[in-house]
């Protein structure tokens, strides 16, 4: 749907919930469990040789955050409104992958995915540090 909103006025009803519905869209919780059960399910796809060119760049992902998270839970303060907010995809969410037999025909084989919770958890992760890191958003 194409508006044009050239010289016109926009009254918003309910306008001070707009700050809140701009810092929710842009925002993604993680909790260090679901870091660490991301992790341990990329670990094992890693170690059974599953697409791990696709899978080891996220389980290090993983392994920093987690890592960081360590080394400064110490300092690390909840914050009022932050306690509030709420290319390897497209290979891993594939559930075959195509291989040659020892005939020569290429065969489809089913190969194990990570779970729906982990994509989830990645998924909002990498919107939010696209959104924060986007060339054209400084």
């Amino acid at each position: 749907m194409d508006i044009s909103l050239k010289e016109q006025v926009v009254i918003l009803d309910e306008a001070h919930n707009i700050e809140d519905c701009a810092r929710e869209s842009a925002s993604y919780s993680v909790t260090e469990v679901q870091l660490r059960f991301a992790r341990d399910e990329l670990d094992s796809l890693v170690n059974n040789n599953i697409r791990k060119k696709d899978h080891e760049p996220l389980r290090a992902v993983c392994y920093s955050l987690i890592n960081w998270l360590e080394a400064n839970s110490e300092h690390l303060v909840e914050r009022g409104y932050e306690s509030s907010c709420k290319g390897h995809f497209s290979a891993i969410l594939q559930k075959e992958e195509k291989v040659s037999s020892v005939h020569g025909k290429e065969e489809a084989i089913e190969v194990p995915i990570i779970s729906a919770s982990t994509q989830i958890m990645l998924k909002g992760l990498f919107m939010v540090l696209d959104y924060l890191f986007r060339q054209n958003s400084r």
